[in-house]
């Protein structure tokens, strides 16, 4: 009876490895409804603006207010291709030319893109949490280099 259980066990563990790198975890699609608003970094006149479009897809614009005039710094756009999530980051220090990011999430991070082609970032992540804050950052393949965001809800429109 013994070796059945042993048998058993290892038999769902092969199963569950076998399924696929990220398959235990964060199945769900995306839900775009809890990015869309504008969002304040903490401590700072810089923010995000996301705006749903379908429901696959949202487009967002990352400014900076500290000279009271907005200065765009990204605009960036969320959606579904090929039943892939795709993150499309246009910044203005790569002259707003896009670079893709496909969905990779892990078990803290339901919304995780990577691209490891790109120099830096290569991977990008987003947690909106339920007290409206969020958190996003940016790092290398290997999570070095991690630069970290904080964010309010803002009652801005």
């Amino acid at each position: 009876m013994k070796n059945l259980s042993y048998l058993l066990v290892f038999v769902l563990v092969a199963a569950a490895c076998s399924a696929g790198k990220g398959s235990l975890f964060n199945k769900k699609d995306i839900d775009l409804k809890g990015l869309i608003g504008t969002w304040q970094r903490k401590n700072e006149q810089k923010f995000e603006k996301w705006a749903l479009v379908s429901p696959t897809e949202c487009i967002g614009v990352a400014y900076d207010m500290s000279t009271g005039v907005a200065s765009i710094d990204e605009n960036m756009r969320l959606f579904k291709m090929d039943n892939t999530w795709i993150f499309e980051v246009k910044h203005k220090e790569h002259d707003f030319k896009p670079v893709q990011f496909a969905w990779q999430p892990d078990p803290a991070y339901r919304m995780r893109f990577v691209n490891e082609k790109n120099d830096y970032p290569q991977v990008i992540r987003y947690k909106v949490k339920s007290d409206s804050t969020m958190t996003a950052d940016i790092s290398d393949i290997k999570g070095g280099n991690l630069v970290m965001y904080d964010f309010i809800k803002s009652q801005k429109k």
